[in-house]
């Protein structure tokens, strides 16, 4: 989804690099999240289409795209829990407050 231009492909890994070159984030491709896709590539297409829509709009292109990427930075993938857990505290309802400290 990331514009053709070469400039903006640049710009954009640009921005990115820190959190995709981090330790922990790189973990993320062994989450599953939709199916088969990891939370890495989720986060990472999340990030380019957020990316291009604020630069289209004239918005903080920077910040979508590390917001993108971020969104579901929590610490472990919800698949693997088998302990039951109440309505609230299932995974919908607190990754993304777990994203938000752990970002």
């Amino acid at each position: 989804m990331v514009d053709k231009n070469k400039k903006d492909f640049n710009e954009y890994y640009e921005i990115v690099k820190p959190i995709l070159n981090n330790k922990e984030f790189k973990k993320r491709k062994k989450f599953l999240h939709h199916g088969k896709v990891t939370v890495y590539d989720h986060s990472l297409a999340v990030s380019k289409l957020s990316y291009c829509l604020a630069k289209k709009l004239k918005l903080d292109y920077k910040s979508a795209a590390i917001g993108g990427l971020l969104h579901d930075f929590y610490n472990n993938p919800w698949q693997n829990k088998t302990k039951k857990t109440k309505f609230f505290q299932k995974h919908g309802f607190i990754h993304a407050n777990q994203a938000f400290k752990n970002s």
